[in-house]
């Protein structure tokens, strides 16, 4: 899972989320910076001007055994100050040795379930990693817990043909119509409890974000309205 833990507030909206750990006041001024150096292991990307993010080569990853351990250290760290649900993001799967129990359904579906956590679904995550292990997207994305979804983080992934051997990127690009024709069938899926919050992960063109966040309002109110018969 990524290294990130989304922390919600008693109406279920998220508080905040980063990339970089757990991110709340609380945790800032007990020794948070001091926890993310010594527990969190970033993956590293890189290239030239013009190149297209790819992941460098990466420590191996931890076994069930380590890593249902660091799991306990960091719930524990968080518990101290917040007893509130929580919720696990998604990852990316590059090819580099790392990745790839943590981006398994089944091994996904086992630790949200041991450790009471919330999935938080990152579709472009999903795709990112349906190409790159070579598996349709729509039965990768069937195969996640779905019914453990807190939230859903929307944007346009790059993805090469499939025949290319290049990483896919997890660009954050906006929606474009197959991102907005998978999230609508995410959307209604049984599995997912009902008003689960979407949030476009787009940080381009402010009127593009407009534009993405107006549609996206339309459909999650479509998808409420009753059809009448």
């Amino acid at each position: 899972m990524k290294s990130s833990i989304a922390v919600f507030a008693p109406d279920s909206h998220t508080v905040t989320s980063s990339g970089y750990g757990f991110i709340w006041i609380r945790f800032l001024r007990q020794h948070f910076v001091d926890y993310i150096k010594n527990s969190v292991r970033p993956a590293a990307y890189g290239g030239g001007p013009g190149a297209r993010p790819a992941p460098f080569p990466c420590p191996p990853p931890l076994r069930a055994a380590p890593l249902r351990r660091h799991t306990e250290a960091a719930l524990k760290f968080i518990r101290r100050h917040y007893q509130g649900p929580l919720a696990a993001e998604n990852y990316n799967y590059y090819p580099t040795g790392l990745y790839g129990p943590v981006t398994d359904p089944d091994f996904i579906r086992a630790h949200l379930a041991e450790f009471d956590l919330g999935l938080v679904l990152d579709l472009a995550h999903a795709r990112v990693t349906a190409h790159n292990l070579g598996v349709d997207p729509a039965a990768y994305l069937a195969a996640l817990p779905l019914e453990r979804t807190a939230e859903i983080h929307l944007s346009r992934p790059w993805l090469p043909p499939p025949a290319s051997r290049l990483a896919a990127a997890d660009a954050h690009e906006a929606p474009g119509p197959e991102e907005w024709r998978i999230l609508r069938a995410i959307l209604e899926d049984t599995r997912l409890s009902p008003r689960v919050p979407v949030f476009v992960e787009y940080y381009g063109n402010l009127s593009k974000l407009e534009s993405a966040q107006s549609r996206l309002e339309k459909l999650l109110g479509n998808l409420e309205t009753p059809v009448t018969p």
